[in-house]
């Protein structure tokens, strides 16, 4: 037993043999084909399943599509977008350079491959992958038409939103690919690629690319332009040299999009000349080509005459939509809330051909949105002068800084509800820095008053009472509330989030559309609701009759302001523009009511290498709003790097053409033309308030005030309360009186006091005071002086006799002289005390003496002696007689 158990364990311990090399080789072989088998018989079916999903090739949709129709407010139709924006060509048309350059920049085996190009695919993936990014697309120019076609409008309705998804409509998008190729030429391919190609702009083919940025049909294009249609296509919006460039206000840098445009070209040609389509020699010369000698079609190309407007549809679809609808590629039915005859004046009026007085200058430019408060739609867009698409700046909808104009929304209206204040606040004009720096903020006229009221200060345009007001309302309810309320405003979160108090001037990063302007000021017509600006109403697919975007903002309004604030802001809106303050609102005047704000902004001294002045002005704004309609104007240069022509600031003479004035008081005269424009009515729960002017918290005025001390304004009727009159200090009585008369009989008095011992409560007031802001003192005017409420101090006398009073007599000096009527032989109270001019308050105790007139001591005329001649005609006796009663009565006075 001992002896099996032994064997057992020997064997238990013996080695393995080892496995041939050959026989691993063979295992392995064998699992790998077997993984193959597997994996080829699974990957079968599963592209099978994909391909099977794929969309059905339609030829049609490789054509160009159906129109788009635009609907203005009343339901008409004023364009169609789609096939109007395309001029179909034929192959033979193509001039060889632009297929060079396509081939070179998109596809440089377009010709070999069989619409999948297998190496150029996983050269792309595996730069992706080196990246870890999706920056290379590897998609041939078929794989292009396809998803321009067909897989994009499929990701509208269906959208892609995991990585398997994505990795599916790849497949899909290689195997119609295929197809195509199999039932369609390379040059059909080709042709319809570049027929339904976005070159930017409302350009969608190359004949319409060939027009609008050389103004020449496709078969005369050179080898310079044809490079440059081919680079475009990747980012027209960036490559446009039309555009203007754009400065960041953040990074303090431009974004030249002409410069960009001749990089993108330059590359083109260099890929071409590595490809072996042109030669070193055409490389040099078409690199050496100023692309901007060549740009000759953006004057003469033929767009819609309201693409300003349609512009802004489409973007505002696109945002609806997600991105989903494109109305450039047809197939819907667009309901927009523009009104036909004010778009046509606004292109009138930017085209030239209405009666605006514009700078002699190509470079100004200007843009505005005109909106309906209560519906919130934008009625009518001007996009810029000789706008003729959105790949060019659109100046409604270019970021600009506001200036003073965002005062009103930012630094006044708040302080309404949240501080309490009325119309009539006084607000301190003084020198200040801001805050927490050494940096100075100045006024326009780099002048300061001391005490304004707000009313001043809006129509004034003051920085320092702007500055004043935010640093307040901050103080009193935070950074965040008032973020929170500018993104209710509905300016850009991304500027919200940079706020600080330079916001209070339209400064710092603060910058804004006239579109958000617009809105923003609208709540003041709106009972301080916001309604989203807007242009579309509803967006239908044409073929389906389905909704695919509808809005309803009007039933969407945000309370952003109480409606007594939005009123407060009006009035003083109202104001600034009837009142006679020589600002430029005054060309808004007319027979309905106006309301309206100004603003510029300046340079700075970031011009200065361009040769601008410092603090030179930048942008002119004015938004104006009636009962019904909201328009915001900004006026400026185009400030395009590329060209240093166009790089200019307004000057005096610019600003005083006020363009911006004058294309509002256009506008706005159009459509009081339309509906009736009223005022905007008072809310019950605001009232008027009259206190002394000058004081906070706001006081009563006690008897006698004189008017031109009080001031009475609009307020919040809760916050209607008025601090007690204030009462003048006591005085302290004489330390001496004296009051005689000049002579016993006389009714002169002399008078004579101690001399007040505060020589300046004598003087009148002075109207200065010494103001403190931010660490400096300055004196200036102010409102409210003590000595002119109760007046100054007087040296007054009570005059009683019999205990009756005769009078009060004032006096400036301590001896003064006063005739007062004592009749003989009475004795009269005079009493002296200090007082004040204005009122008997705070009145000293008096000192009285006793004064006493003398007796008349003069005897009647004695009974005449009987005339010793009776007769009248003689003098000579009468004569005598009149002698001796003077003499008589003379005597008498002396004895």
């Amino acid at each position: 037993m001992n002896d099996k158990k032994k064997i057992k364990n020997d064997k238990t311990k013996a080695p393995r043999k080892r496995m041939s090399k050959r026989r691993i080789l063979n295992s392995v072989v064998i699992v790998f084909l077997s993984l193959v088998l597997i994996g080829g018989v699974t990957t079968f079916f599963i592209l099978n399943q994909v391909i099977n999903d794929a969309p059905a090739l339609d030829a049609s949709s490789l054509k160009s599509g159906e129109a788009t129709q635009l609907y203005d407010k009343d339901g008409k139709a004023f364009t169609s977008l789609g096939n109007e924006n395309r001029k179909n060509i034929k192959y033979e048309d193509l001039p060889q350079s632009v297929i060079d350059a396509f081939l070179s920049i998109e596809d440089s085996r377009f010709f070999e491959h069989n619409g999948f190009d297998l190496p150029r695919f996983m050269k792309a993936a595996m730069e992706n992958l080196s990246a870890g990014n999706l920056g290379q697309g590897g998609s041939t120019l078929t794989m292009q038409l396809i998803d321009n076609a067909i897989m994009t409008k499929l990701e509208k309705t269906d959208p892609a939103t995991s990585s398997i998804k994505k990795i599916e409509r790849k497949i899909q998008e290689i195997w119609l690919s295929l197809k195509l190729e199999k039932d369609s030429s390379k040059q059909e391919i080709m042709v319809d690629y570049l027929n339904k190609v976005n070159f930017g702009n409302a350009a969608r083919g190359i004949q319409r690319g060939a027009e609008y940025y050389f103004g020449k049909d496709v078969q005369d294009l050179t080898l310079s332009e044809s490079a440059f249609l081919a680079g475009v296509i990747n980012a027209p919006n960036t490559y446009n040299p039309y555009k203007s460039a754009v400065y960041n206000y953040t990074t303090k840098d431009w974004t030249d999009h002409y410069q960009l445009a001749e990089q993108r070209r330059n590359q083109t040609l260099k890929l071409m000349n590595y490809h072996g389509f042109i030669t070193d020699e055409e490389y040099k010369l078409a690199k050496s080509t100023k692309l901007a000698f060549q740009l000759n079609g953006e004057k003469t190309f033929n767009t819609d005459p309201y693409q300003g407007y349609i512009d802004t549809v489409q973007k505002e679809v696109l945002e609806l939509t997600n991105g989903k609808v494109d109305i450039n590629t047809g197939g819907y039915k667009v309901y927009t809330g523009m009104d036909l005859g004010a778009q046509e004046l606004a292109d009138s009026i930017l085209n030239g051909t209405a009666d605006i007085n514009y700078p002699d200058d190509s470079y100004f430019q200007t843009g505005f949105t005109l909106m309906n408060n209560q519906t919130g739609e934008i009625i009518a867009v001007g996009a810029g002068r000789n706008y003729t698409g959105d790949e060019r700046t659109n100046y409604a909808n270019d970021m600009r800084q506001p200036g003073s104009s965002i005062k009103p929304l930012l630094d006044y209206a708040p302080t309404f509800d949240y501080l309490g204040w009325a119309t009539s606040m006084t607000l301190e004009d003084t020198p200040m820095t801001y805050r927490g720096t050494n940096i100075p903020l100045y006024n326009y006229s780099r002048t300061n008053v001391g005490d304004v009221t707000m009313g001043d200060a809006v129509a004034h345009s003051l920085n320092t009472t702007a500055m004043q007001s935010l640093e307040e309302l901050v103080d009193k309810v935070g950074v965040e509330k008032m973020q929170q309320l500018m993104i209710d405003m509905g300016f850009d979160k991304d500027i919200v989030k940079d706020f600080d108090l330079g916001y209070s001037i339209g400064g710092s990063n603060m910058q804004t559309t006239t579109k958000q302007m617009a809105g923003a000021y609208s709540i003041f017509a709106n009972g301080g609701k916001y309604i989203t600006p807007h242009t579309v109403r509803k967006v239908v697919d044409t073929k389906t009759g389905k909704v695919v975007a509808e809005t309803d903002y009007a039933n969407k309004t945000k309370q952003v302001i109480s409606g007594d604030a939005a009123f407060m802001m009006s009035d003083l809106l109202k104001n600034a523009v009837d009142g006679n303050w020589n600002n430029l609102l005054q060309i808004l005047r007319s027979n309905y009511p106006v309301y309206a704000k100004s603003g510029t902004s300046d340079w700075g001294t970031e011009g200065s290498v361009y040769g601008i002045p410092t603090a030179a002005m930048k942008d002119k704004w004015i938004c104006a709003y009636t009962s019904n309609y909201t328009i915001a104007t900004w006026a400026g240069y185009e400030n395009k790097v590329s060209d240093p022509a166009s790089i200019n600031y307004v000057t005096d003479a610019v600003m005083n053409m006020n363009v911006p004035g004058q294309i509002s008081h256009k506008m706005l005269d159009y459509m009081s033309t339309q509906t009736n424009l009223s005022a905007i009515q008072q809310p019950s729960t605001v009232t008027k308030i009259t206190h002394i002017k000058g004081l906070y918290p706001y006081t009563a005025a006690p008897e006698g005030t004189p008017s031109d001390m009080l001031i009475t304004g609009y307020i919040r009727s809760k916050f209607a309360k008025l601090a007690s009159a204030p009462s003048a200090d006591q005085l302290s009585a004489p330390s001496s009186f004296t009051a005689k008369l000049t002579d016993s009989t006389s009714d002169t008095l002399e008078l004579k006091f101690a001399a007040y011992p505060d020589a300046d409560k004598l003087k009148e007031g002075s109207h200065t005071k010494t103001f403190t802001r931010n660490g400096i003192k300055w004196s200036g005017h102010a409102f409210y002086d003590p000595t002119d409420l109760f007046g100054r101090v007087m040296y007054k006398v009570d005059v009683t006799i019999d205990g009756s009073k005769v009078g009060t007599y004032s006096f400036d000096k301590e001896s003064a002289t006063q005739t007062i009527p004592i009749p003989a032989g009475k004795t009269a109270k005079v009493c002296g005390y200090y007082g004040y001019k204005n009122t008997t308050n705070g009145q000293s105790s008096s000192v009285c003496v006793n004064v006493t007139r003398d007796a008349d001591t003069e005897e009647p005329d004695p009974t005449p002696d009987p005339d010793p001649n009776p007769n009248p005609d003689d003098n000579t006796n009468q004569n005598g007689k009149t002698l001796y009663n003077v003499f008589t009565y003379l005597y008498k006075r002396i004895s």
